[in-house]
């Protein structure tokens, strides 16, 4: 086991299923012990899928043109590789990209069994996959959990063999070994002092030690680990059931149902899907040359902000609205038809104004297309003929005539007058 290696096992956080934590202890207490450390299988594999003439998926060792990688991670997720075990995130992320830049590869699978591993690397190595230009799907028919799921989360898709073993757990944890008695036990002794002024370093690994205390550990450290893993596992899969937060690790069919897998398959549809997204992808003419953030669709669904990247609009990662994202979406689109319907029956009322303008200046003799002067023109016409002869109109005066008058001989009497 590497130095760095060693240096995490004692002194990290933890995004890891109890049960695979439990299987790291053999190796600590070799470790501690001086015994030989048990090896640990290098369960890192690369392979490559492609189809024969019948469709038919093919796996080799062997790479050609059009390919589909399949990267298998079966163990502990650790930040640096050992010598003779597992790949670390750091060298994973470098052949990664390696095959997001090979002409040859359409994509990439991840085929993971593991229960997790170190925060140190996890949330870095995630984003790395996030932005790849290539499709990434993860299948898993193990383990797919906290530090595993959170590499899986930032991928196009995740598949889940039906007969998988748990998959979620998506919480922190922390684990702080004493060697003091090993060391002790060698002949040796520990004094720790501190100077006057850092009364806060190690503030809540001091308050474990001295007082029994963990509530500082929680609320300082593991807490805002966790706000930050859900936030980016919520933000590469908004379809994810707030349920999931509490930490729970759950078979197939109940991960289906949270969000947690987008379908129940086997390694052969995993390539299939990557396949099918690169297909898509290079079918796509949307213009991907820089990033797009879409503030007002970001608001609509009640976001900080809504960036789309790498060709994530083109289906490279694609997008799923959750339920209550989609309800706010429909209530504000119902708003804006109805503004729309309201916009299309103004318009006819205004069509029907300026034609009837159109006809009034006709009869009047205005000339000209431009309906506002014509308005003015009829007005001044109209300004102009209050003011001449015969602007106060006659008003008949009707009254009784014992003669028998008519009402048109008053009239004429009266304009006689």
């Amino acid at each position: 086991m590497s130095v760095a290696n060693l240096h995490s096992l004692l002194a990290g956080q933890w995004m890891i299923d109890k049960s695979s934590a439990m299987a790291l202890q053999p190796y600590l207490l070799s470790i501690l012990t001086g015994k030989e450390v048990p090896a640990m299988e290098n369960a890192y594999a690369l392979h490559y899928a492609s189809a024969d003439e019948n469709g038919s998926f093919l796996k080799s060792k062997n790479k050609s043109e059009q390919s589909v990688a399949i990267v298998s991670i079966k163990s502990p997720i650790l930040k640096y590789s050992q010598s003779c075990g597992p790949k670390g995130t750091k060298e994973l992320g470098e052949i990664l990209t390696k095959l997001d830049n090979d002409p040859a590869i359409k994509g990439i699978v991840l085929d993971i069994d593991s229960g997790g591993g170190q925060v140190s690397g996890t949330a870095e190595f995630a984003e790395l996959i996030h932005n790849l230009k290539k499709p990434v799907v993860t299948y898993t028919d193990g383990m797919l959990a906290s530090a595993a799921y959170y590499i899986a989360s930032a991928g196009n898709h995740i598949i889940s063999n039906k007969h998988a073993d748990r998959i979620g757990s998506a919480g922190t944890y922390i684990e702080l070994i004493d060697v003091s008695g090993v060391i002790e036990k060698a002949g040796g002794k520990i004094h720790t002092v501190y100077a006057t002024q850092s009364t806060k370093k190690n503030e809540e690994i001091r308050k474990l030690l001295d007082d029994n205390d963990s509530s500082l550990i929680i609320k300082q450290i593991l807490d805002p680990i966790t706000d930050k893993f859900h936030t980016e596992i919520f933000c590469y899969r908004p379809q994810l059931d707030e349920k999931v937060k509490d930490g729970r690790a759950v078979s197939p069919a109940i991960a289906l149902q949270l969000g947690l897998v987008d379908s129940i398959g086997n390694l052969a549809d995993a390539v299939a899907k990557v396949n099918e997204l690169a297909d898509s992808n290079s079918n796509n003419n949307i213009d991907m040359s820089e990033d797009k953030n879409y503030k007002n669709v970001a608001s609509i669904l009640g976001l900080d902000e809504l960036k789309l990247k790498s060709g994530l609009l083109g289906g490279k990662k694609g997008f799923t609205l959750s339920a209550d994202q989609l309800e706010k979406l429909d209530e504000k689109l119902a708003v804006v038809i109805a503004g729309e319907q309201k916009a299309s029956e103004e318009k006819e009322r205004l069509t029907a104004l300026e034609t009837a303008i159109a006809g009034a200046m006709e009869v009047a003799g205005v000339e000209g297309d431009d309906q506002i002067a014509g308005i003015s023109a009829m007005a001044e016409l109209a300004k102009k003929y209050n003011e001449g002869a015969g602007a106060n109109p006659t008003k008949p005066i009707v009254t009784e005539d014992p003669k028998g008058a008519t009402e048109v001989d008053v009239l004429e009497e009266e304009f006689e007058i």
